[in-house]
């Protein structure tokens, strides 16, 4: 187990990621790492890596770089290429082996023998050694300029011996991107999801244990690799799914996706192409709707309810748009909701749906009486009103009869109108639903839509977000840290039960994710955190006076 805390050590020595412009993995590492491997973590250059830290972590009082600590922990003084690429590999062996029996850890080395001084190393036969290492017996040799540690012999030998290397293992679009990231964690998600590995720990996972399995078993590799800029942290996850999906051919595209959402201070706007978003979602969505029910939230009996329903979404819509603010408006609630839905064919029929599934509500589909008891209270009221020209429907839920106390709270939190929901048909293409803001926020939208812009992508903090993330894509999200805080904060406030949310950032810049669609079996998941978001992460309390950098 020390030896596994070393390896970790020394692949992450100083943070999440990096990026690196002037080395790049070399063709040596992709020999080294067999094409057996279950897992890889791999991290380029730890001494450029240390230079990009070093603002971010200042005042942080970090006495040694990254470097310099992970080479004492391993008692290496001298031979170690610190501008190489350092990785720890995971190995598939039988299935009594515990996690650390089936690591090793690949060292970049400039000089084998002085890599070795303080180890005390014992000649097995030529080339392989026995050593001493972070106080543990463990065995050495050198294949194409890397060390490779293992405290398990067989492990040794059997990466030592190998002739085919990771890139073989990998899909063409890992393969023609192997050598365009520096830090990277690669897994074959289908032999983890098979071996013998989760059974032996599924202890740990307890009752999640056939849950992981079930989200695993439709995927067949998976890398996360990232990069640290000038201006944030740039993360890319690629998941390669195991049977080719029927991804429509118009799965991505450039077009904005949150037309219709009123220019207001979000705190999660988000749009999808439904199409190639339920076809991302397809192979996660059972096992999220069996986490539902395993959290006892949703009736297990009704899983196939809830995948109906995404199959019914992607058909009848195109698009959907969906943003969740924090408002100030005078009368209104904190809380604003806004959903707009683009329609593959005419919108009535989407109209129709939302009226089905809110009589699905009332059926009783959650397990908590609760709520169940809350949705029987659902009421529809055709055409309530009409706002811009738009005959309004108004689905409501009305609680002062039985709880006066906390549905007066909950009106001074959300606004005078409690829980409504306003839907209605702006034209033959679209269906707006709005929560909060009354009438106003109904009408903002509809004024939206009819624009054709999307306003929220000429907000300064969104428009450089959206750079850093893909053009091509079928699902976009803008997460505000700042605003969460401050909705969460005056919502508490507002009903009654103050809650200061903790290390509030007070930054305005959102994180971005995007997904996009590669082929029809593959998807690549975009995350950009900006880096005034990772300052306020960083710069946490400390020893001394208690202040931020302390």
């Amino acid at each position: 187990m020390q030896l596994l805390m070393a390896a970790v050590s020394l692949a992450l020595a100083a943070a999440p990621a990096q990026v690196v412009t002037n080395r790049r993995i070399d063709a040596s590492f992709n020999e080294v790492v067999p094409d057996r491997a279950w897992a890889v973590l791999a991290l380029s250059d730890p001494d450029a890596l240390d230079d990009k830290l070093a603002p971010l972590l200042m005042g942080r009082r970090t006495p040694f770089r990254a470097t310099v600590l992970a080479k004492a922990w391993l008692s290496i003084i001298d031979g170690l290429d610190e501008h190489g690429t350092i990785a720890v590999v995971a190995m598939p062996v039988g299935k009594d082996a515990t996690l650390p029996q089936r690591l090793a850890i690949l060292v970049p080395t400039t000089d084998p023998t002085a890599l070795m001084t303080l180890w005390s190393p014992e000649t097995i036969e030529p080339g392989l050694y026995r050593a001493i290492i972070v106080g543990q017996e463990s065995f050495v040799a050198f294949k194409s300029g890397y060390a490779v540690i293992s405290p398990d012999l067989d492990i040794l030998r059997r990466i030592i011996g190998s002739d085919r290397g990771l890139i073989d293992r990998l899909s063409p679009y890992l393969r023609q991107r192997s050598d365009a990231h520096d830090a990277f964690l690669w897994v074959d998600t289908a032999a983890v999801a098979s071996g013998p590995l989760l059974d032996r720990y599924a202890g740990w996972l307890g009752r999640d244990f056939g849950l992981t399995r079930e989200f695993l078993a439709p995927l067949r590799q998976f890398r996360l690799s990232a990069g640290l800029g000038a201006d944030g942290l740039s993360v890319e996850g690629y998941i390669h799914r195991v049977k080719p999906s029927s991804a429509p051919d118009d799965a991505n595209t450039t077009a904005p996706l949150l037309a219709g959402l009123p220019d207001e201070p979000v705190v999660l706007a988000m749009g999808a192409k439904t199409g190639g978003a339920a076809d991302h979602l397809r192979a996660v969505f059972k096992p999220a709707v069996s986490a539902l029910a395993y959290t006892r939230i949703v009736d297990p009996s009704r899983a196939a309810d809830y995948e109906r329903a995404l199959e019914w979404l992607a058909k009848r819509a195109d698009t959907v748009a969906i943003s969740v603010s924090h408002v100030s408006r005078e009368g209104d609630g904190a809380l604003g909701v806004t959903v707009v839905i683009r329609a593959r064919g005419g919108a009535a029929p989407v109209l129709d749906g939302v009226r089905s599934v809110a009589d699905w509500l009332r059926t009783g589909p959650f397990l908590a009486t609760g709520v169940n008891g809350a949705m029987e209270k659902l009421v529809h009221t055709p055409a309530a009103e009409t706002v811009g020209g738009v005959p309004v429907d108004h689905w409501s839920v009305r609680f002062e009869g039985e709880q006066p106390e906390f549905y007066a709270a909950f009106k001074n939190a959300v606004g005078p109108e409690g829980f409504t929901v306003r839907v209605g048909v702006v034209d033959a293409k679209h269906v707006v639903a709005t929560f909060g803001g009354g009438s106003a926020r109904f009408s903002d939208a509809v004024r939206a839509v009819r624009s054709g812009r999307a306003p929220l992508l000429e907000d300064q903090t969104i428009a450089t977000a959206h750079k850093h993330v893909a053009a091509d894509r079928s699902m976009e999200a803008f997460f505000f840290p700042g605003r969460w805080a401050g909705l969460i904060n005056t919502m508490s406030e507002r009903m009654g039960r103050p809650f200061r949310y903790p290390d509030a950032p007070p930054s305005d810049a959102p994180v971005a994710v995007t997904a996009e669609a590669l082929g029809t079996d593959a998807t690549l998941v975009n995350l950009f955190i900006p880096i005034a978001v990772l300052k306020e992460r960083i710069a946490l309390p400390g020893p001394g006076d208690g202040s931020p950098g302390q």
